[in-house]
């Protein structure tokens, strides 16, 4: 937790380089919908790797990469070669949304990482800032995710460069709250797929619903990111990675594909202390994986 407010901006950075809670959700959503949740948006560039991070949903938007880098160097040090950057990933997501005061929820441990990244279908799967209602539907349909699921979402505008990113809610950017929804009834979303939300579709309910219900939204808002950190890895064999940046396999390092122990397989870190309620998987259908 120490290390995940370590890497958060300071107030007045904030709105502009993260986004309305975006340190919890877009972190974990643009990596899960590629290849499923096994930290491959972490690995850069090779000959072999065409990174997802200069895709265009990523490219200039997504942050807190070097927040990962140090949780896993430190995890190392302490215990080496047991704890995914996918794993690590997941639980930095929860802390974050308690740093900005949102929901906790307990995290499921066991996930592998990727060996390969696939920039191709990040620009095909990662929906964009000009998506349509049925586009957005259809996109986190695609993955399992209901309309519910899809509300939690969030985005940072591209605007030329690093330092023009916005935060989508105006009014408390630096908060967990309902207010990017009450903003959405005023018509005042910032992006295109922000506005859909409420535009005379499906989603107007809900939209209207979390504008007068907080505790709601923040209930459903942690089950959508347990939901969407079970999103199962598509490689087999994936390994436990010694650093985000880069696969350590190679044909004489045959052990990075040996299984993980069984403790670890059925090991959950529970919720961190927050003045919302505890959301466990079980709450919402899933299963530990065995």
């Amino acid at each position: 937790m120490q290390l995940v407010q370590s890497g958060l901006p300071s107030d007045e950075q904030y709105p502009m380089i993260v986004g309305w809670r975006r340190p919890s959700f877009v972190s974990i959503s643009h990596d899960c919908f590629v290849q499923g949740c096994d930290a491959s948006i972490l690995l850069d560039e090779t000959d072999t790797i065409q990174s997802e991070k200069t895709a265009f949903p990523n490219v200039d938007s997504v942050r807190g990469y070097d927040v990962i880098e140090a949780a896993k160097r430190d995890v190392e040090r302490i215990c080496p070669g047991v704890v995914s950057c996918a794993d690590i990933l997941t639980l930095a997501a929860r802390d974050a949304s308690v740093y900005v005061g949102g929901p906790t929820w307990t995290v499921r441990l066991g996930r592998r990482d990727s060996t390969t990244a696939n920039r191709d279908q990040a620009n095909t799967d990662l929906p964009d800032p000009f998506s349509t209602l049925a586009e957005l539907i259809s996109s986190f349909g695609n993955k399992g995710l209901s309309e519910t699921d899809m509300h939690p979402k969030t985005r940072c505008p591209q605007s030329g460069g690093d330092r023009n990113l916005g935060p989508l809610d105006l009014v408390t950017p630096n908060s967990f709250d309902n207010n990017y929804f009450k903003n959405l009834m005023q018509r005042k979303g910032l992006l295109q797929s922000d506005q859909v939300l409420f535009s005379g579709g499906s989603t107007n309910r809900l939209v209207s619903d979390y504008s007068r219900n907080p505790r709601l939204f923040a209930s459903d808002f942690a089950n959508a990111i347990i939901k969407m950190g079970e999103i199962p890895a598509t490689q087999q064999n994936g390994i436990i990675r010694r650093v985000t940046r880069a696969s350590n396999l190679s044909p004489d390092r045959l052990d990075d594909k040996v299984g993980l122990p069984d403790w670890v397989l059925n090991l959950e870190v529970p919720a961190l202390r927050t003045s919302w309620p505890d959301i466990n998987y079980t709450t919402v259908g899933l299963r530990r994986k065995r």
